[in-house]
């Protein structure tokens, strides 16, 4: 099967209206397309022209660290300071059990036998890939973002989950990013609780994690809530600057040209944050006011 994700349009301007004609031209060359990211008018041709399946916000996974901090960042949301945040104390407390959780930061040999892989095929339908040459070429070699690979053992045996701490710009809170999470059968709370025990160490307010199987994301255990579940807690997603729009989560698209029983699904697929250009700096989804 052949699959691609679209990471950009570009048009010059008057030329906008050919843009769907080289969509074409390219839809026919794989089986899968899939898109993050599209703004309205890219998700309007996607649907309208050629039935793309489309979700608004694929599903995200928090887990509060610090709940004085979290109460203190959401207060900063005009529509957010009113509200009632008093169950970040409880969210915190769950997190507290994992706090004595210990962590290692692993080595990129002890990767190279990918023992998570077979394990996270068995998770799901489709995936993007998640091979060792990939982790090392999108993590490892990031020319800009230091990634770090998170174990709950020394040897990765437990599997390995991709984060990154994002400090807000101008502002003195800090976001522990998960990327991936690919836990070997049994060690998903393991590997878990490392994640959240990490969060505790660099400062992070609270550890946030784009998902969009629940498959793989349900073994994050009881530290982890759904963002679509606790939408009264609208926790911003970008912070550089720190804004709140209209979505809460990213959204995705998917077209399958196979049009048999085995086409895909927007929820068949593994997918996160770092496919395929989403996990950047700088707010890029609109034009940001003072960049």
């Amino acid at each position: 099967m052949s699959a691609c994700w679209s990471v950009g349009w570009r048009s010059k301007p008057g030329h906008g209206s050919l843009t769907g004609l080289q969509l074409r031209k390219h839809l026919r060359k794989f089986d899968v397309y899939m898109s993050m990211g599209a703004t309205d008018w890219v998700r309007s041709i996607y649907q309208s022209r050629f039935g793309f399946e489309y979700c608004n916000n694929i599903e995200r996974f928090l887990a509060v660290i610090d709940p004085q901090a979290c109460f203190e960042l959401l207060g900063r949301n005009r529509c957010l300071a009113e509200a009632d945040r008093s169950s970040l104390a409880e969210l915190g407390a769950k997190s507290d059990q994992a706090q004595s959780t210990s962590f290692f930061e692993s080595q990129w040999d002890s990767l190279a036998n990918e023992c998570y892989w077979s394990d996270h095929l068995s998770r799901t339908s489709a995936t993007c890939s998640r091979r060792f040459e990939w982790l090392k070429w999108r993590y490892k070699d990031h020319p800009h973002l230091k990634y770090v690979p998170i174990s709950a053992d020394q040897d990765s045996a437990t599997g390995v989950a991709f984060v990154r701490v994002e400090q807000i710009r101008d502002l003195d809170f800090r976001v522990l990013r998960v990327l991936d999470f690919l836990p070997t059968s049994g060690s998903e709370a393991e590997l878990a609780s490392a994640i959240v025990a990490y969060g505790f160490q660099v400062g992070a307010s609270f550890v946030d994690f784009f998902c969009s199987s629940t498959s793989v994301a349900d073994g994050l255990g009881e530290a982890f809530f759904r963002g679509s579940v606790r939408r009264d807690l609208d926790f911003p997603r970008l912070f550089f600057p720190l804004e709140w729009r209209e979505r809460w989560s990213i959204n995705a698209s998917l077209r399958d040209n196979r049009n048999s029983p085995e086409s895909l699904k927007l929820s068949d697929v593994y997918f996160t944050k770092a496919d395929p250009s989403q996990d950047i700096l700088l707010n890029r989804e609109y034009v940001t006011k003072g960049l």
